[in-house]
C-alpha cells in the first residue's frame, strides 16, 4: 500500500480482518554536522533535576578581635563646646535717649532741594531773556514732595 493510507483502518484482502495500515519505516536521517548531531542528543536527553538550594547556615564567628578604639577626643572641639552662647537682644537695655532732636525726612529736604533749584533755573534763564517751562513745573513737584514728607509718607 501507498503512503498516503499510513495509520488508516481496513479490512485484510484474504480473511476480512479488521487491521490498521503501518507508517512506512523511514531511515534514520545522519546528522549534517556535529553540531547538529550535539542538538539533538540534547534534545533527546531528558531534563536534568534541579540543584537544590544550599541550607542556611549560621555566620562563622570572627576571630576575636579587640574592640574599636574610641574616637580620639579633639581639644579645639571640645573649647568650642564649653563657650556660652552670646547673649540675647533681650538682654541689653536700650540706649539712653538723646533728648528731642529735629528729624527732617528725605522727602522734605529732596523738595526743597527741587524748589531751590527750580527757582534759580527760571531766575537765570530769566535775567538771560529766556523764559523756560520746566522750573515752574518742577517747583510743582518739590512742593509735592514737601508736602508727602511732612504728612509722613515714604518715598516708595
Amino acid at each position: 500500500m501507498s503512503d498516503e493510507y499510513a495509520g488508516k483502518r481496513t479490512k485484510c484482502p484474504s480473511c476480512a480482518a479488521p487491521l490498521t495500515v503501518p507508517a512506512p519505516e523511514v531511515a534514520a536521517l545522519a546528522p549534517a554536522s556535529e553540531e547538529e548531531a550535539a542538538y539533538r542528543a540534547l534534545m533527546d536527553s531528558p531534563e536534568p533535576e534541579p540543584a537544590n538550594a544550599p541550607a542556611w547556615s549560621a555566620p562563622r564567628p570572627e576571630p576575636d578581635e579587640p574592640a574599636p578604639k574610641p574616637k580620639p577626643k579633639i581639644p579645639a572641639l571640645e573649647k568650642r563646646r564649653s563657650v556660652p552662647s552670646a547673649p540675647r537682644a533681650d538682654d541689653y537695655d536700650p540706649p539712653p535717649s538723646r533728648g528731642g532732636g529735629i528729624h527732617i525726612s528725605s522727602g522734605v529736604l529732596g523738595g526743597c532741594g527741587m524748589m531751590l533749584g527750580a527757582v534759580v533755573w527760571f531766575g537765570l534763564g530769566w535775567a538771560a531773556g529766556v523764559i523756560y517751562f520746566y522750573p515752574p513745573v518742577l517747583f510743582v513737584f518739590g512742593l509735592v514732595a514737601v508736602v508727602r514728607g511732612l504728612l509722613g509718607h515714604s518715598e516708595d
